[in-house]
């Protein structure tokens, strides 16, 4: 199988809902906040005492995720704890999960609550939008469901840059830069200093908290050489850096002697050549 799934044992305690999930680096639930755990609606005519599912999802290493599934049943309706678990992947054949660790418990009049904890392994996730089916089967019931996660390990390139490896004539520069991807911060450090935050993202952005180009103006140069590197991370935590940049902020009077230069070199060669057109136009009248 292309992606590779593996399952073991994971001692646990799972009561009803009441379980706090954490999805850090590049993946995530799609359409879901990051650190919250994900239920899937199991499919059937009636949820009422049906079989739910609450999914956890957490990084380990780009393209490798774990997955808690937590399956729990009640003990109506024909119900009891010897119930299976399925799991597939994006188009692949489904693999019935081991049996997890168990725990039951009596819950009032509801009689008693059923559930079961797998702890999956999910290895060699490409980039992009992956679809996972949970199918759940045991007693009178057999029911599934389903949900989508996003899996990013590209790191922004940042390109565009306004600021050159040149020299200045002024003392303040206007910076600008794109990324080639959505990005949720954007800083420069100037002069190895403590990043400057460009921008953030934010929901004014066109709605998507996610931006793509910054821009800000560096005031108060010093004379001297300078260095400047952009920074960006997008929204799966991915960080880049541009190349560090060299330039220089000419002394104004430096600046105005080298224009008063040009100007001179410039008359000069005009006076020569039009001097030497004269010379030329006499010996063509003799």
């Amino acid at each position: 199988m292309r992606t590779k799934i593996t399952a073991c044992l994971l001692i646990a305690l799972f009561i009803c809902s009441a379980c706090i999930g954490a999805c850090n680096g590049a993946v995530w639930f799609e359409g879901y906040n990051s650190k919250d755990p994900r239920e899937i609606w199991l499919n059937m005519n009636t949820k009422i005492f049906y079989p739910s599912c609450h999914l956890i999802l957490n990084e380990t290493e780009p393209h490798i995720a774990n997955l808690t599934i937590i399956v729990t049943t009640w003990g109506h309706f024909l119900q009891d704890e010897n119930f299976e678990t399925w799991l597939s992947i994006d188009s692949q054949e489904p693999e019935k999960l081991p049996v997890g660790n168990f725990s039951s418990e009596m819950v009032g009049f509801l009689g008693s609550l059923y559930s079961r904890q797998y702890n999956v392994t999910l290895s060699g996730l490409g980039e992009g939008s992956h679809f996972i089916k949970i199918r759940v089967a045991g007693g009178n019931f057999d029911c599934e469901g389903n949900v989508s996660f996003i899996v990013d390990n590209t790191v922004p390139v940042i390109s565009s840059i306004s600021i050159g490896n040149t020299a200045y004539f002024k003392n303040e520069l206007e910076l600008t830069c794109s990324t080639s991807k959505p990005v949720s911060w954007i800083a420069y450090s100037l002069d190895d200093q403590a990043n400057v935050t460009i921008k953030t993202a934010n929901a004014a952005d066109n709605g998507t908290n996610e931006i793509l180009q910054a821009k800000t103006n560096l005031t108060d140069l010093t004379v001297g050489s300078h260095t400047i590197t952009i920074y960006a991370n997008d929204t799966a935590g991915n960080m880049a850096a541009s190349k560090t940049i060299t330039f220089t902020v000419v002394p104004t009077i430096i600046a105005t002697t080298v224009l008063i230069g040009v100007v001179v070199v410039g008359a000069v060669f005009l006076l020569v050549h039009r001097r030497q057109q004269k010379i030329k136009q006499k010996k063509n009248d003799d």
